[in-house]
């Protein structure tokens, strides 16, 4: 039976697969290139390898000094990095690199050798993962809720805004911890949806009352939507929490009414001074009040439009604010803050 040697098999695999080799024979430089490194590296095989042809490969961020044999031995850079090059028509691969040294009875480096591989796919793939998440890191922070993906089975994947919101961070989630935080009246119904659209694959909207961090409830609407491949099969769940606006403050008969609701749709950096200012708080006072970072709260009171901050801060403030008989008002067109007699 003929078999293969490991020189045949090695070829092979560069053949079918982004990836070459390299020997360095460092007493005499010669330097020799696999057929696959040649295709990598995008250079005509006839060219002769070399250590300066190398370097000018290199992208200029990721060159190396080689002169001391030393540095090689000891640092073992040029054997387990990423890196990047720019072939001679232009385009730029990322590649990653692996080797080892070969040294004498003195410990003096004989030769060098390692493998690399094109990653350049799955690069660009990592890049725009990252990419897609700072993305929605950003869209939740500005409208004050949160984004999040599930994979088919509900594993979720990507999450932001829910840890500022309730404290649960992403392990907490999993296996729907998530439905821990919402309202046991509204737990059935939030469970049932949930597990219905992962099971039939379709979207959702619905609402339910999340426990925030300072143990309050507040109402949040839910809205999601699979993303199917060609196939039509889901891949992904993709869904957004915002909060619903209140309906405003306290009737005699408890209920919230929907003046009250306008008066506070919003809580804005002067109010909230004049309310804290109303209490005769400082912001080291109303952080220990409300469980709300100082430095939260000083990015509140500025208002700068690039630093938003999760509207659940915004909720708990209000409700200390409430709990203190600070009422935010609206008349007249001007906004009023004074204290609730009945407190």
């Amino acid at each position: 039976m003929t078999r293969w040697s490991s020189y045949e098999l090695l070829r092979s695999i560069e053949m079918r697969g982004k990836v070459g080799t390299w020997v360095w024979d460092v007493p005499t430089g010669a330097v020799e290139w696999s057929p696959g490194l040649y295709r990598i590296f995008g250079v005509d095989p006839a060219t002769p390898a070399s250590l300066e042809l190398y370097q000018r490969l290199l992208h200029p961020d990721d060159r190396l000094d080689l002169d001391t044999t030393t540095m090689i031995r000891d640092s073992g850079t040029i054997f387990d990095r990423e890196l990047r090059i720019i072939r001679p028509d232009g385009t730029m691969r990322w590649l990653r690199g692996y080797g080892d040294v070969l040294v004498d009875g003195d410990g003096e480096v004989r030769q060098a050798a390692g493998v690399v591989f094109d990653i350049t796919t799955e690069r660009a793939m990592t890049d725009a993962l990252k990419r897609t998440s700072l993305r929605n890191a950003s869209l939740s922070a500005r409208l004050g809720g949160v984004i999040w993906v599930a994979d088919p089975a509900g594993i979720v994947t990507d999450l932001h805004g829910w840890s500022e919101l309730t404290g649960q961070g992403l392990a907490d989630v999993q296996r729907n911890g998530w439905l821990d935080v919402v309202h046991p009246e509204d737990l059935v119904a939030t469970r049932q949806t949930w597990l219905g659209a992962l099971e039939q694959r379709t979207g959702f909207t619905m609402r339910y009352r999340i426990r925030c961090q300072d143990g309050a409830y507040r109402r949040f609407e839910a809205t999601a939507t699979p993303v199917l491949n060609r196939d039509g099969q889901m891949v992904e769940l993709v869904g957004i929490c915002l909060p619903v606006p209140e309906t405003g403050g306290k009737e005699a008969g408890g209920r919230e009414t929907a003046s009250a609701a306008t008066a506070e749709q919003g809580l804005t950096p002067g109010q909230l001074r004049a309310a804290r200012a109303a209490l005769g708080w400082s912001i080291a006072d109303l952080a220990a009040a409300s469980g709300v970072s100082v430095s939260t709260i000083r990015r509140m009171e500025t208002g700068h439009p690039d630093r938003q901050v999760n509207v659940g801060f915004t909720e708990t403030i209000r409700g200390i604010f409430r709990r203190e008989g600070v009422v935010v008002a609206l008349a007249n067109g001007r906004v009023t803050v004074s204290f609730d007699a009945g407190r």
